[in-house]
């Protein structure tokens, strides 16, 4: 089985999601659950280099998922350059913004992406 890093959804108005993660497998694994849940193209970084790439390559990102291998310094970076850059874009940070679990994950892409 091939592991997913992105998905490119049919619905041209679909929503873009930046996850910043840490591991191939967890990262395969939240691609899918996002796009089982929400209408959103999903693209994953595993590095901090390679999201600060993709914020940069989809200025209409609406989502960007903070994984937890993210340090706060790594942390402060993704937020300025989100809100330098990208102001309508919410950064989520499980464990920081809210209880890091699967469920509360999910609400909060869900509510992010049909507000």
């Amino acid at each position: 089985m091939t592991l997913l890093k992105q998905y490119i959804h049919s619905n041209t108005a679909a929503a873009e999601v930046i996850i910043f993660g840490g591991n191939a497998v967890m990262m395969d694994q939240v691609v899918r659950e996002f796009i089982s849940v929400a209408d959103a193209n999903v693209f994953g970084a595993l590095s901090l280099e390679e999201g600060i790439e993709l914020l940069r390559e989809h200025p209409t990102v609406k989502f960007v998922l903070i994984g937890g291998r993210y340090d706060e310094q790594q942390r402060k970076i993704i937020r300025k350059f989100a809100q330098e850059n990208l102001p309508p874009a919410v950064v989520s940070e499980p464990g920081v913004n809210y209880l890091y679990n699967h469920e509360n994950i999910i609400k909060h892409l869900q509510s992010t992406i049909h507000s």
